[in-house]
């Protein structure tokens, strides 16, 4: 509900109209815009705009990582069990992120088959490094399924730079 007031000739107006529809609708043109389509994960501008949300409170950071991730073997998914079975491995993999435990986390798909996290808020490197270590392990029991016959493992490979460690801006950290 928006509300206006004016004031006219010793006279008070008020005007109230809700903008219910104008909300939906922005919110909606904002998840098209910052939201990867097939995977549900942000892009990579909605990814950006998120940390630097984020890294404007240095203080909520403590014990943070950025996983760098490519999946491995897309292109053999694609040439030889076709592009929808490649879109059905870019969304296991985006299922592995979203089943990281760790709180704090945000996760894209910045291109093709390249994604990246942020973990963030860490009460140690120990347990920053225990959800590393937990989305590096999912992909030995992550299985896609193309047809009745055909099943592969989601692989990919990572690496990570951490907060304090390698870097104070994301900037640096991601590079």
């Amino acid at each position: 509900v928006k509300i206006e007031f004016y004031i006219r000739d010793d006279r008070f107006f008020g005007i109230l109209m809700d903008v219910t529809k104008d909300m939906t609708e922005k919110k909606r043109i904002e998840q098209e815009r910052d939201e990867d389509f097939l995977t549900g994960l942000h892009n990579r501008r909605g990814y950006f705009a998120r940390l630097n949300e984020i890294f404007s409170k240095p203080g909520d950071l403590r014990y943070a990582a950025f996983i760098m991730i490519d999946t491995d073997d897309l292109k053999h998914v694609n040439d030889h069990y076709g592009h929808d079975a490649g879109d059905r491995y870019l969304c296991g993999m985006a299922e592995i992120l979203h089943s990281c435990t760790a709180p704090n986390q945000l996760a894209a798909r910045l291109s093709g088959d390249e994604f990246s996290m942020f973990i963030y808020g860490c009460e140690s490197h120990e347990e920053l490094q225990r959800y590393i270590n937990e989305v590096e392990q999912k992909q030995s029991g992550y299985d896609v399924r193309f047809s009745k016959k055909i099943t592969l493992s989601v692989k990919f490979s990572m690496g990570s730079a951490f907060y304090m460690i390698d870097g104070e801006e994301y900037s640096s950290l991601f590079k």
